[in-house]
């Protein structure tokens, strides 16, 4: 991995005929305190979104108010049911991790209501996946099936937990990382 620091003042000092990144041989770049530091590790790059998943189920009764749209509510158990749909995919539903020894509470949700569904709209929800190496994080796209319309956009991060300590851990399990990882390089989903 070689460590690279752009727009690094001690360098500019020394060397302003050199243009673009400079390699800086004080990795904290403590003789310039520079503030603009940004590392590069030149490494493969995995890029998990194209890791996405979808289900489709109606709006029952039930799930709406009195003007008939769906409850806000219920937009984070639409969530739910596009992100366990993504992890039977990649093979490591709940169940997997609770008999790995962890569990992945929600630490964070963000929704953005753009359209209302209502009561017998058909939902197709989409779940792509993020962030799955130091936490889990899918975002989220909820349609009205019928229109074809996007209705809500979202994301939900999870923290990994130790079941046995209780402590958070700050990397997903490897039966998680390594399945991702190979279904990226095969290039997704083979259906």
């Amino acid at each position: 991995m070689t460590i690279i620091i752009e727009n690094c003042n001690f360098l500019k000092q020394k060397d302003s005929k050199t243009q673009g990144l400079r390699i800086c041989l004080c990795p904290f770049c403590l003789l310039c305190e520079c503030s603009t530091i940004r590392y590069t590790a030149f490494m493969e790059v995995l890029d998990p979104h194209i890791l996405t998943a979808e289900t489709t189920f109606r709006i029952e009764f039930f799930e709406v108010d009195s003007m008939r749209i769906a409850w806000h509510g219920n937009y984070i158990n639409y969530f739910e049911k596009a992100r366990c749909t993504l992890l039977e995919k990649i093979g490591y539903t709940y169940i997997d991790m609770e008999k790995d020894g962890y569990a992945f509470p929600v630490t964070e949700v963000k929704v953005k209501y753009i359209k209302s569904l209502r009561f017998s709209d058909i939902c197709r929800a989409k779940a792509i996946l993020d962030e799955y190496e130091n936490m889990l994080r899918v975002k989220f796209e909820l349609y009205n099936a019928r229109t074809g319309e996007l209705t809500t956009k979202g994301s939900v991060s999870q923290m990994c937990v130790s079941l046995a300590t209780g402590k958070s851990l700050f990397v997903c399990p490897k039966t998680f990382t390594d399945k991702v990882d190979a279904l990226i390089r095969a290039g997704g989903f083979s259906d």
